[in-house]
């Protein structure tokens, strides 16, 4: 399926359901923040839309609550995403995306951005401008690479988006990159990667200052 510039995200509260069913999460704070402080945010002039994302913590509590190490955290949770994906569909092939800890960690200014994110989004699904990046067209500088894990879970919501034969989105988490397409994921080194593969790029909400 080929996408063009009309192409839009789900409904975030349908993103959201899915999300929580697919990992079997509680949404009840995210539907809170939805009704309440979600009503004030600016959508970022370079995103495509909101899109809706669990928590790293959220997945590796539920899935995997013996790990305690960050970057155990975050392998086990992208191969489990990983997983979720390849089982979709028989023209999903999944491609050496089995992962070291030594390859396989959050980008810092990923990292540092959740934080961000974290002092207004307190549930296991937050929700943030996402944009579908080009080749040849660089994230704006106050964006942060989604990584694998977040680039994977936007599979899981939006499949369409990647059931296509040429890629459409990618990550690139300092050494790490998953890109996905009709034929399935492809590990690749970060450099190798900013040249074969588009990337998505996510942004800390902004909101609209309320009047008294």
């Amino acid at each position: 399926m080929e996408h063009n510039a009309d192409w839009q995200p789900r409904p975030i509260r349908e993103q959201v359901e899915a999300l929580a069913q697919e990992f079997d999460l509680l949404k009840d704070q995210t539907m809170r923040f939805l009704d309440g402080p979600f009503i004030h945010a600016v959508l970022h002039d370079e995103a495509k839309g909101w899109f809706a994302l669990p928590t790293i913590e959220a997945v590796a509590g539920k899935f995997f609550p013996d790990s305690k190490d960050a970057i155990e955290k975050y392998r086990k949770s992208t191969e489990l995403a990983l997983d979720k994906i390849s089982k979709r569909s028989w023209e999903f092939e999944n491609l050496d995306c089995k992962s070291t800890p030594e390859k396989f960690f959050m980008h810092a200014k990923t990292r540092s951005a959740l934080q961000a994110i974290g002092t207004h989004q307190s549930g296991t699904i937050v929700i943030l401008p996402v944009r579908f990046g080009a080749e040849k067209n660089p994230a704006p500088g106050d964006g942060f690479p989604l990584g694998s894990f977040f680039t994977a879970c936007l599979g899981l919501t939006h499949f369409d988006r990647y059931s296509q034969t040429k890629p459409e989105s990618a990550d690139t988490s300092a050494v790490e990159c998953i890109g996905f397409g009709k034929v399935g994921c492809h590990k690749c080194w970060f450099d190798d990667a900013r040249i074969k593969w588009k990337q998505a790029t996510g942004y800390v909400p902004k909101f609209r200052a309320i009047s008294a």
